[in-house]
């Protein structure tokens, strides 16, 4: 349901932006962050939406001369507040890997407590049962084996976030000043350091199977040969669907000089030789790669997970009354399509004539079951 509803009848960049300038600046004659909180879910993923659907409209009118183009009405709200969509994908895209284990993004703050719950599923080993199985047929089906899905309680406990500041004389005096582009940048930074900080769990400790990289010689067979991967999940009885493989960027370069990836008639592609990536899906397993991965004291260069290796959530932190104040504008910028939320506070220091800005995200994260990854380390 619409919280605002809004009902677009016409697909034209100033018939939304009518519709969406009102939502930006939030409750009618709000002068500071303060009555922005209350409805900051509501407004951020109503915008959201918007925003994902008809971004090729609006984009080029953001980029325009607003006064040459007839555009004079976009509130320097409403532009904030798209840019910062626009910059959310720097962030969803470096924080994707998260989406392969057992996670809940919430764009909703929680309230009343730190703790919220992230389903996953149990890897199922029980062996199948047999009818009758103690000797007569009178015993039945026997139900023995739990089926659940699990829940696991994650605290928030973590709130990372990428400061910015600017003084008037910077953005007045300086014509290629651009908060837009540093944002972009910021947030990119921002998802990385989550990323980073999640896999710092993946140690032996934590989960005591692991496979040798190769190094140099790490190829195609190591992901599906008899030395490979996928022999060891299959003997760790993962289910063909749901396995991911996160590889650092020297391992996933090496993985591009295989010839038996580059060469088109084997993956059905050009990716490697046109784009420079490695597919989506190769050797039965969904790809991700990152610039590097925390070496843990154990030369840590990849992992194979199932999704219920770590369980993650995050939700965004709400100020309190008296905080919000004292800000000039409190955003929650959600992404519909993961739920990812981040959260954004701007407000003013007179005394040094200057903007300050911050780009937050709320998380925490606990291991989850020990058979579920499989650590590739290098030699």
């Amino acid at each position: 349901m619409n919280p605002h509803n809004i009902e677009i009848v016409q697909e034209d960049a100033r018939a939304l932006l009518a519709s969406m300038t009102h939502l930006a600046s939030g409750p009618k004659n709000c002068a500071s962050g303060a009555c922005t909180v209350s409805n900051a879910a509501e407004r951020g993923q109503t915008l959201a939406k918007i925003w994902q659907k008809h971004r090729s409209e609006l984009a080029p009118v953001l980029n325009a001369d607003t006064t040459d183009t007839g555009y004079a009405d976009i509130t320097a709200d409403l532009k904030r507040i798209l840019l910062l969509h626009e910059a959310l994908f720097a962030f969803k895209r470096t924080v994707l890997p998260l989406t392969t284990f057992a996670s809940r993004f919430d764009s909703v703050p929680l309230e009343g407590t730190d703790v919220m719950g992230v389903p996953y599923y149990p890897l199922k080993i029980a062996a199948s049962s047999n009818f009758g199985a103690t000797g007569t047929p009178s015993a039945g089906y026997v139900f023995d084996q739990p089926t659940t899905t699990g829940i696991a309680e994650v605290t928030i406990s973590t709130r990372k976030y990428q400061p910015m500041n600017w003084t008037a004389w910077t953005q007045q005096r300086q014509p290629f000043f651009l908060s837009a582009n540093l944002l972009q940048q910021n947030m990119e930074k921002l998802g990385y350091d989550v990323l980073l900080d999640v896999l710092s769990a993946v140690t032996a400790a934590n989960f005591a199977n692991s496979v040798p990289s190769g190094g140099d010689a790490f190829c195609m067979n190591s992901l599906v040969g008899l030395s490979g991967l996928a022999l060891k999940v299959n003997k760790l009885y993962w289910p063909v669907n749901g396995r991911s493989l996160i590889l650092n960027a020297q391992i996933d370069a090496t993985l591009k000089q295989d010839p038996t990836i580059q060469l088109a008639l084997n993956i059905g592609g050009t990716e490697v030789l046109r784009g420079g990536y490695v597919p989506r899906q190769i050797g039965g397993f969904n790809y991700y790669t990152i610039p590097d991965l925390p070496d843990n004291g154990q030369n840590l260069a990849g992992v194979a997970v199932f999704k219920s290796a770590i369980l993650f959530g995050s939700a965004p932190i709400a100020p309190t009354d008296a905080v919000a104040r004292q800000l000039s504008v409190f955003d929650i910028v959600p992404d519909p399509a993961t739920g990812i939320a981040l959260v954004h506070r701007e407000w003013g220091n007179p005394t040094y004539d200057e903007t300050r800005r911050i780009v937050e995200c709320a998380y925490g994260y606990n291991v989850g079951l020990g058979d579920a990854l499989v650590r590739i380390t290098n030699p």
